[in-house]
C-alpha cells in the first residue's frame, strides 16, 4: 500500500495550495487517477467496479505482481534457446559450427553422413 501513502501525501500537498473551497475530494481525485491511467488498467478498474483507491490500487498491485513473474519466465525461456545444440551429434555440447570446424581438422576423407572413410 505504499502507492496508496504516496497518493494521500500528494493530494494532502495540493490541497495545501488550495483555498478551502477548491479542495480535491476522494471521488474527484479517484476519477483524474482513473483518467492517468492506461485504457486496459481503465477497463480493468471498470469491470471489477473498484470505486476507492485502495481497491484499485490492490487490484493494479496484482496486476504488477503477475506481470512480473511472467516476465521472469520468458526471460529463462529465451535463455535457454540460445545454449549450443549440434544437429549431427544431438547434443548441446557444441553447435554445428563448431562440430565442423573440428571435423574439417580431421582427415579429408571423412564422410559426415555415413561417418566413413571414403575410399
Amino acid at each position: 500500500m505504499a502507492y496508496y501513502k504516496e497518493l494521500i501525501n500528494l493530494k494532502n500537498k495540493v490541497n495545501a495550495c488550495l483555498k478551502d473551497e477548491d479542495h480535491l475530494a476522494d471521488e474527484s481525485l479517484f476519477q483524474h487517477f482513473q483518467h492517468g491511467l492506461p485504457k486496459e488498467d481503465q477497463r480493468e478498474l471498470l469491470e471489477a467496479k473498484c470505486s476507492t483507491f485502495k481497491e484499485a490500487l490492490s487490484l493494479l498491485e496484482t496486476f504488477e505482481q503477475i506481470e512480473t513473474v511472467f516476465q521472469n519466465k520468458k526471460f529463462k525461456a529465451n535463455e535457454y534457446t540460445k545454449k549450443h545444440y549440434c544437429k549431427m551429434h544431438k547434443t548441446s555440447s557444441h553447435n554445428n559450427e563448431q562440430c565442423y570446424a573440428q571435423n574439417k581438422s580431421n582427415k579429408k576423407g571423412f564422410n559426415y553422413q555415413t561417418r566413413y572413410y571414403k575410399n
